[in-house]
Order: C-alpha cells, then sequence, then structure tokens
C-alpha cells in the first residue's frame, strides 16, 4: 500500500489482505467484482492482486511454481462473468500452518487433500447445476480452467470427473477429444512455471487466452479455483474481447529471454538460504551475492526484499542493489518517524 501513498497521495482504497491457503486471490477478485457491481462503487477500477508465497520442502519442489497476477475489474470488461456462481466452504485439516509452526511449508496430507479438491468440484458442480436450470456447467460452456495446486494430473481428474457426471461412459477417443479442445489451452503455463496456488485461476484463464486469442471470441469459459481448508467456487465468463495479453508464442519469447539459467545443484543452496529465512528477525538477504548472481540480473521494476529489521519489519527497494536511492521527492514524513532505512544503509550505489 505504500505504493498508492507514495506516487499517487491515494488513500481512500477499499480491501485488504485475504488468506485461505489458495483461495485467497479468488476471494480478493469475488469482492472486488461485488464491489464493482454494487452500489457503492464510485466509478473507479478495481484490482486483485494474487502472489504465490507457497513453500515445500525440498523433496516436493516439482509441486511448487512462483508467479504473480493482477486482475482488473471494470464495466463492460472483456472478460464478463454471467450472474450464476457457486460456492463450497468445508472445515477441513487436509492442509494448515499452526501459529508457531517450526517450517515455513504447510502440513499436508496429499491423498486427503485430493479427496476434499473433488468433494468441493462435485458440490460446487450441483449447485450451479440447479442455478442453471438443470443443464450441465460442462454442457453449456466451451472451455475450462481449474485449480491446478498439485499438478496437471489433478486437473485433468476434476475435468474427467465432470464429464462423467454428466455424460457418464464416454469412449477414450471422445474424451481426448474434449480434452484437447476444452481443457488443454488452460495448462499451458502451468506446464512452463509449474504448479501455482493462489494465482491458479487467473494464471489458468490467462492461459486459455493467450492460446486462443481471437479463437476465444464468443466461448464461454467455466472456471473452477480451490484453497484447502477449504473454500471453493465455480462460475462462468464470457469472452468477449481479447484483453491485454500477448499470444503465448510471444509469451515465450520474453519470458525465456529474461530467465536465469540454473542448475538443479546451483539453485538448490540458494532455495535452502529462503527456506532458513522462516520466523527470522534482523535479516538481510544474501542468497544471490552467494551465488555469484550478478547484480545486473536484478530487474529495475521489481520490488526486492532489502531487511528484515528486529521488529520483523520488512522493507523493499525497487530495482534491490542494482538502483539507487529514492527520489527524494517521493520520501514520505513517516520515513523518517519511522526510522525506514534508506538504499544507502544496504550497501554502495552503482
Amino acid at each position: 500500500m505504500d505504493i498508492f501513498e507514495r506516487y499517487a497521495n491515494e488513500t481512500n482504497i477499499e480491501g485488504v489482505d485475504q488468506y485461505n491457503a489458495c483461495y485467497g486471490g479468488q476471494a480478493a477478485g469475488l469482492c472486488t467484482l461485488s464491489w464493482v457491481e454494487s452500489e457503492r462503487w464510485d466509478g473507479r477500477y478495481g484490482i486483485a492482486v494474487a502472489t504465490d508465497i507457497s513453500e515445500a520442502h525440498p523433496q516436493a519442489l516439482a509441486f511448487v511454481g512462483a508467479a504473480t497476477t493482477a486482475a482488473l475489474f471494470f464495466p463492460d470488461a472483456p472478460m464478463p462473468h454471467h450472474s450464476q456462481r457457486a460456492s463450497c466452504v468445508l472445515h477441513r485439516f487436509d492442509f494448515c500452518k499452526p501459529v508457531g509452526w517450526h517450517d515455513m511449508a504447510p502440513i499436508t496430507d496429499g491423498k486427503y487433500s485430493v479427496e476434499c479438491y473433488l468433494d468441493a468440484l462435485d458440490a460446487c458442480h450441483s449447485t450451479l447445476k440447479q442455478k442453471l436450470n438443470g443443464r450441465g456447467p460442462l454442457e453449456v460452456t466451451d472451455l475450462n480452467a481449474f485449480h491446478t495446486g498439485g499438478g496437471y494430473h489433478i486437473v485433468k481428474k476434476a475435468f474427467e470427473r465432470l464429464l462423467r457426471a454428466e455424460g457418464g461412459r464416454i469412449k477414450p477417443d471422445e474424451k481426448e477429444r474434449l480434452l484437447v479442445e476444452k481443457l488443454l489451452p488452460s495448462v499451458t503455463l502451468l506446464k512452463i512455471i509449474g504448479p501455482c496456488h493462489t494465482v491458479s485461476s487467473f494464471l489458468n484463464t490467462a492461459s486459455v487466452v493467450m492460446n486462443l486469442m481471437e479463437k476465444a471470441l464468443g466461448k464461454i469459459l467455466l472456471v473452477f479455483t480451490y484453497g484447502s481448508g477449504c473454500a471453493a467456487s465455480m462460475y462462468q465468463m464470457r469472452i468477449d474481447d481479447v484483453p491485454f495479453y500477448d499470444p503465448m508464442e510471444i509469451w515465450k519469447i520474453q519470458f525465456y529471454r529474461n530467465a536465469i539459467k540454473m542448475t538443479p545443484e546451483a539453485s538448490m543452496p540458494l532455495h535452502n538460504i529462503y527456506i532458513e529465512t522462516w520466523m527470522k528477525f534482523d535479516y538481510k538477504p544474501t542468497g544471490r551475492r552467494n551465488a555469484k548472481i550478478s547484480l545486473w540480473k536484478y530487474e529495475e521494476d521489481v520490488y526486492y526484499l532489502m531487511e528484515i529489521d528486529k521488529f520483523g519489519r520488512r522493507f523493499y527497494h525497487r530495482g534491490g542493489l542494482s538502483t539507487g536511492p529514492l527520489d527524494p521527492s517521493l520520501s514520505l514524513p513517516v520515513d523518517k518517524a519511522e526510522e525506514r532505512p534508506p538504499r544507502e544503509s544496504y550497501g554502495p550505489v552503482l
């Protein structure tokens, strides 16, 4: 929120952080949508930012991706929501992070978590079918995007489960055709980045449009989003226009051009340093320096963690160690009042 105050002197903001395992980002999105649709909407656009802060033990890194999305909500948007949606909230301990837990990674019962996912899927499907006057959600949609916390095999399992619920037994060749046409466009980014969590439904929605572009126009997209614990929603969107996306092939070029190539042997020590920051106070990150990653690999528009002070406060700087001090005109009185450390305190300016 510092950016709103510092760069625009804007404090009239509604909304706070939302946490519920993988569902937090979607909860923020639905709250923002409800605000835009309400009598209290004041004409401004709404934005829901979802970030993946998920973490796993080194032996489970295959199930962890990293991504951030920003979803913009406004009237006459290129991808409007349909009026009906269904949700399912249950009290489950398939996944939890106890207060004061000694480890960054959560306590997870993998098999049971999949069962909870499928229970929530069934409940949302049944409720939405009732709201659609008995018509199956898959029957009235052209494309599908499912939550992908466990990877593609979970998405495929969920899609096939709904196919059976609506159509009974399906011949293998017909099932394969439906997978290719209705599901695969949503999982391209998942297969490149890895399983994402809070970001999942937004990322997979983007994947559909980036893959199909103009071919997606007029199509109805069914979205299922889920968070352990558990909370889930299912809704439909109509693709009226292609939003602010690059085609998938263009995005891939940009993505790989900026990627830092590292072997597992080189990246694991860096990951272990990150894990050790859990519950740390009075700490300054040294992972990039220890791994001898050039300062020129820092991205100018990215905010990097500079310090966790003795009170647990986190301080960031745009561009990290590769950029200079903040423009004096952007300083706030609160910087001095709260003794926020300036850029110079973290090392020489290049």
